[in-house]
C-alpha cells in the first residue's frame, strides 16, 4: 500500500493553483512565449486577455505509447461544473496508461480497459498492471488496433451508469 506522498510521486500528480496567471508568469519568466503556451493548452486567450487553462485542479500527465508526456488532465478540487478538463490531444487514439501497462499486458496476454484515469490507477494499485483507460470516451477503432497488437484478450470494465452501459454496448 502506497502512502499519499508515494502515490503523488509514483503517478506524477501535480497541482494547478487557483491563481489565474501563476503558471503563465512562471513559464514566461523561463523563456516560453504566450503563443507556445496557448498551443500547449496551458493558457487560454480571449482578445488580449490570458489566464491559466488549469486552475484548482489535481493534474495528471497523459503519455503516449512511448511514455512521453503529450498532454495533461485536470480534476477539479473545488465545486465546478467541469469536473475534468484536458489539454488538447486526440483522446480517440490514446489509451491512458498504455506505456505503463504494456509489460503487464505482455505478461498476462490481456488488457483491462476502464473508463477513467482514476479507475486505471486504482486497479494498478490493486495489482492489475495491465489496465488502461479510454478516458471517458468510447473505445475507438484506434484503441482496439493498439490493443490487438499487444494482447489476445481484452476485458472491458465500464461503469454501471447509463454512460458506461452505452460505452460497453458500442
Amino acid at each position: 500500500q502506497l502512502s499519499f506522498k508515494e502515490e503523488i510521486k509514483e503517478f506524477q500528480f501535480g497541482y494547478a493553483p487557483h491563481f489565474p496567471r501563476q503558471l503563465q508568469q512562471s513559464l514566461v519568466a523561463k523563456g516560453y512565449d504566450i503563443q507556445e503556451l496557448e498551443r500547449a493548452s496551458l493558457i487560454s486567450k480571449a482578445s488580449d486577455n490570458t489566464w491559466d487553462f488549469f486552475r484548482s485542479r489535481l493534474m495528471i500527465p497523459i503519455r503516449d505509447s512511448q511514455g512521453r508526456i503529450i498532454a495533461f488532465a485536470g480534476r477539479t478540487l473545488v465545486s465546478h461544473p467541469q469536473k475534468y478538463k484536458n489539454s488538447r490531444y486526440d483522446k480517440s487514439s490514446i489509451l491512458f496508461g498504455f506505456d505503463r501497462a504494456r509489460p503487464f499486458m505482455k505478461k498476462h496476454s490481456q488488457a483491462v480497459v476502464v473508463e477513467g484515469y482514476f479507475d486505471a490507477i486504482q486497479l494498478w494499485k490493486s495489482g492489475f498492471g495491465q489496465t488502461v483507460a479510454c478516458q471517458g470516451t468510447s473505445l475507438t477503432q484506434s484503441h482496439l488496433l493498439k490493443l490487438e497488437s499487444a494482447v489476445k484478450e481484452v476485458i472491458l470494465v465500464f461503469d454501471g451508469d447509463d454512460a458506461g452501459r452505452e460505452a460497453a454496448f458500442r
